[in-house]
Order: C-alpha cells, then sequence, then structure tokens
C-alpha cells in the first residue's frame, strides 16, 4: 500500500509542476471527473449488453437439452414400439 502512496504523492508534485493554480487543478479535475462518469456509464452498457447475452445463451442451452431429452425419449420410445 505504500507504494501506491508513493506514487500518488510523486504524481501529484508532478501535477503542481504544470498546474500552480487552484482554478487550474478544478479545471483538470472537472475533466477527469467527465472521463470517469463517461467510463462508468460505458461499463455499465456493456455489463447490460453481457446480461443479455449471458440470458439469451442460457436460454438456448436450456432448450438445447431439452432438445437432446425429447431425441432420447423418442429413441426410447421407438424403442419400445419394435
Amino acid at each position: 500500500m505504500a507504494a501506491k502512496q508513493d506514487k500518488t504523492e510523486s504524481l501529484a508534485r508532478s501535477i503542481l509542476e504544470h498546474f500552480s493554480t487552484m482554478d487550474g487543478l478544478n479545471e483538470r479535475t472537472e475533466n477527469v471527473l467527465n472521463k470517469v462518469g463517461n467510463l462508468n456509464y460505458h461499463k455499465q452498457q456493456h455489463q447490460l449488453e453481457l446480461y443479455k447475452i449471458e440470458s439469451q445463451l442460457q436460454t438456448q442451452q436450456a432448450l438445447l437439452e431439452a432438445l437432446s431429452l425429447a431425441k432420447l425419449m423418442l429413441l426410447d420410445k421407438e424403442g419400445k414400439e419394435k
């Protein structure tokens, strides 16, 4: 954890070299927050799409299992009729 804190402090010092005013820091912070918000939105959209795909996949797998069982049942029925 100390390594992460050291990296954060190093980054903060570097940022201060480029943005020496509070207005500059506030503007950059706002830009980063907007990017974080957009990324979170896209992440949620992809998670929703993934959920839909997984749901469809489960439905198709269940149908495949039912079809396989129906084939076995038909084979069993045909075997008994002979």
